[in-house]
């Protein structure tokens, strides 16, 4: 998915640890069941909370991944 978005010179999208429950539930649903609302929506949001956050400055990404519990569990 990432090398088509850069193909077509857009942002990467990655994936929080915060946020794999949904992303694996979206995967789920369009897998099993051929549906791909929800993995439509979390694609949307990831692509623009990737974009949303300033890569040039590691300390300043770093942050704001830190900020917005990235690295933790949905329950933590």
């Amino acid at each position: 998915m990432n090398a088509e978005l850069v193909n077509m010179e857009e942002d990467k999208i990655i994936v929080p640890r915060v946020h794999r429950h949904s992303y694996l539930n979206g995967l789920r649903g369009a897998t099993r069941s051929n549906k791909f609302r929800t993995i439509t929506k979390v694609f949307s949001y990831l692509h623009g909370y990737t974009n949303s956050i300033k890569w040039g400055d590691y300390s300043e990404a770093r942050a704001t991944l830190d900020n917005h519990f990235a690295h933790k569990l949905p329950n933590k």
